[in-house]
């Protein structure tokens, strides 16, 4: 696959500002140049799949507002097998939940999450992933039901029939605040419906 251009697609919905600005920085110290799509204000899969349409690029990634690249070459490691192999449908990165950003949690949240400190992996995840576009399209994109919470499950088991998903061993910082009971037990339903690993 020759290179083409490359598009970040962020649902922006009532960010962390500090968290955003990591994000922003990050973002231009990478050593591969992307267009940067945002939508805002809408439910995060109708918002991933309208920036997926409006984006230019032949290669798609999907970043979450509160997700930070860990390195400055991430975005290049991330979508070179991609490039390398037309079997491989998307790639994921690994997630990082930093202690330092953990002690800021409420006690409550701090207890129930400690063994998600460190690196996870999802088996595929809408936070930090590179697709080829056309491939997103015969996947049918991401689920819009408002009733399912893993908006990629859908589309995870419809890219594996058309392709490999890989871990190109790559990590974002997941930097998610989780302040109350209702958005820690969102987390746990959404990594229930999607599986993942510890590292």
């Amino acid at each position: 696959m020759k290179k083409g251009r490359v598009s970040i697609v962020i649902p922006v919905y009532q960010p962390d500002l500090k968290v955003f600005e990591m994000q922003r920085k990050m973002l231009k110290k990478q050593t591969l140049k992307a267009e940067i799509v945002m939508t805002k204000d809408l439910p995060q899969a109708i918002s991933f799949n309208l920036g997926i349409k409006r984006a230019k690029g032949d290669i798609i990634i999907t970043l979450a507002q509160d997700c930070v690249p860990e390195t400055n070459d991430w975005l290049e490691k991330l979508i070179k097998p991609l490039m390398n192999d037309k079997n491989i449908v998307a790639t994921v990165s690994d997630l990082i939940l930093p202690e330092w950003y953990w002690k800021r949690y409420p006690f409550i949240t701090r207890m129930t999450t400690m063994k998600d400190i460190g690196k996870r992996r999802p088996n595929m995840d809408a936070r930090a992933c590179a697709f080829r576009k056309n491939d997103l399209e015969k996947a049918g994109l991401f689920n819009e039901d408002p009733n399912v919470v893993a908006i990629d499950q859908y589309l995870y088991n419809n890219l594996k029939t058309m392709g490999k998903v890989v871990h190109p061993n790559v990590s974002v910082f997941h930097l998610h605040p989780l302040t109350n009971i209702k958005k820690l037990k969102l987390d746990y339903k959404y990594a229930k419906e999607i599986g993942r690993t510890i590292l």
